[in-house]
């Protein structure tokens, strides 16, 4: 409950630019669909930058998504460039 209460917070405070490192993580899946609303909500008003190992979640959040590999950010258009570039494993 912390945490969720932090994002929101966060979230609302009045600033140009958020980032949200694992926002997703450690938080109850019941607060999962209204903090991607909440951050939806809040792209017309603010950058943000959105980091988390849940990649689904990530996604239905996003308008944009990248993936960090060697020190490069490659823009990744759907689920598959996951798995080229590395961050999913390939189903073969």
């Amino acid at each position: 409950m912390q945490k969720y209460f932090e994002f929101l917070l966060l979230a609302h405070m009045e600033h140009p630019f958020l980032l949200l490192d694992e926002p997703f993580s450690m938080i109850d899946p019941l607060f999962h669909n209204i903090i991607k609303d909440v951050i939806s909500s809040k792209l017309a008003d603010k950058g943000i930058l959105l980091t988390d190992h849940y990649y689904n979640d990530v996604w239905e959040a996003t308008k944009r998504n990248y993936v960090l590999v060697g020190g490069s950010m490659l823009e990744v258009e759907t689920k598959a460039d996951l798995a080229i570039h590395g961050y999913l494993p390939s189903r073969q």
